[in-house]
């Protein structure tokens, strides 16, 4: 039996938040073990490698006690990060975390399978240049189709952007195969409002009169709705 757990890498989990309710600030602050400032400096997927890195990896063992763990990232497609064998009996407890988090298993031991699939994550960075998330969980379901599947656990700020397949449909999915998802949001549900230029691309040089053609990527936050920008 495995439990499968996605997690947004897209462009958008880039994004950092500035949770205007203090109560909501201070109460996620308190479960990621840092200050409300230093809150701040975290960008939403930073925010999900330091839950996951809380007390040594506690959840992700947990999990790993009675299952295989499988771990995917997803934006436009669909990736294995990594996964975690079910645990032994002498891996189950974590050595102890450093102040940040970290885990590193004493001199002479056995690698930490969790601390290796932290350390797999922790090299993930939000690049993806778009978020298909019904047809990134519709590959997943394919990837899984032979297999028994305790659960799904999906860590996204839930934009999707791209793809053919809705997420609401692919989910329906699932569950006719009995594999539930607990989707776990991210990322402040009221941002501000912000557009950014984050790349532009022409030809350096022309002449006079010549027609350019370019690209540019235009990064928004906080708008509902898609909108036209003439620029």
């Amino acid at each position: 039996r495995q439990v499968v757990i996605a997690i947004d890498t897209s462009r958008s989990m880039g994004f950092l938040d500035r949770e205007k309710d203090e109560e909501t600030r201070a109460a996620t602050a308190k479960a990621l073990g840092v200050s409300s400032e230093r809150l701040r400096e975290l960008d939403r997927l930073s925010r999900v490698k330091l839950a996951l890195r809380q007390n040594g990896g506690e959840w992700l063992r947990e999990l790993a006690k009675n299952n295989r763990v499988r771990i995917f990232t997803f934006d436009s497609g669909r990736e294995q990060l990594t996964e975690i064998e079910k645990l032994r009996d002498g891996d189950q407890d974590a050595p102890e975390p450093s102040r940040d988090g970290e885990v590193t298993p004493p001199d002479g031991l056995q690698a930490d399978p969790v601390a290796e699939a932290l350390a797999r994550l922790e090299g993930c960075e939000s690049d993806g240049q778009s978020t298909a998330l019904g047809d990134s969980l519709q590959r997943i379901l394919t990837d899984l189709r032979s297999e028994k599947v305790a659960g799904m656990v999906l860590l996204t700020d839930g934009r999707s952007n791209a793809g053919s397949l809705s997420a609401e449909a692919v989910a329906t999915r699932f569950g006719r195969k009995g594999i539930r998802i607990w989707a776990v949001g991210v990322g402040d549900p009221d941002p501000p409002r912000d557009l950014s230029v984050d790349d532009f691309r022409a030809p350096d040089v022309s002449l006079a009169g010549d027609i350019l053609t370019g690209s540019v990527l235009v990064r928004a936050q906080g708008y509902p709705e898609p909108r036209e920008v003439r620029v």
